[in-house]
């Protein structure tokens, strides 16, 4: 189970460092904006407080002050002694209603999920046994987002706070990052 764990965090770092390569190549063919980076905590119902790291693009303008922003996020949380992991592609769609992508944000996101966890179960007979199990599932999830980003120079940093709706794992999402304009 340790070494599934392990496995799976290089397979989610190798990713995010994979994207972070392949962004400024391909920006100028796909109409990216910019690309950057995140990490917070998240805090999960019914499950302990965990952390996330993401990596994302800025499409840019999609109409006046809305913009496109996709991404992967990765976050873990444990209760006790077992965990739950989540790896989301997501898109948002982001509103600045004073300034063109500056200040405050409002907005909603759409995220496929890729949800793992562990549970114990017990068997009666023929003793009784508590059992470790695990399970693997593919969720679709909404969220609303509000947020501030600042500017400086080629580089945005922000702040943003989302409430993940997935059936049975809804979850608070704190997450701070800074964006780099390509």
């Amino acid at each position: 189970m340790k070494r599934l764990v392990m496995n799976k965090n290089f397979n989610v770092f190798s990713l995010l460092i994979l994207f972070l390569l392949i962004c400024p190549l391909s920006a100028q063919l796909l109409g990216i904006k910019g690309a950057g980076i995140q990490g917070g905590v998240v805090f999960p119902e019914n499950w302990g407080t965990g952390l996330n790291l993401g990596a994302r693009l800025d499409f840019g303008e999609l109409t006046k002050q809305v913009y496109v922003i996709p991404m992967i996020t990765y976050w873990n949380a444990k209760k006790d002694t077992i965990g739950m992991s989540n790896i989301a592609l997501a898109a948002d769609l982001q509103y600045f209603p004073f300034h063109e992508q500056e200040g405050a944000y409002i907005g909603v996101g759409l995220s496929y999920n890729f949800l793992s966890w562990d549970y114990y179960y017990i068997i009666y007979a023929p003793t009784v046994t508590e059992n470790l199990g695990h399970t693997d599932d593919r969720r679709i999830g909404f969220y609303p987002i509000i947020g501030y980003v600042h500017t400086i120079d080629q580089f945005s940093l922000f702040a943003e706070l989302k409430y993940n709706l997935i059936s049975d794992f809804d979850a608070f999402q704190f997450t701070l990052g800074a964006t780099m304009k390509l």
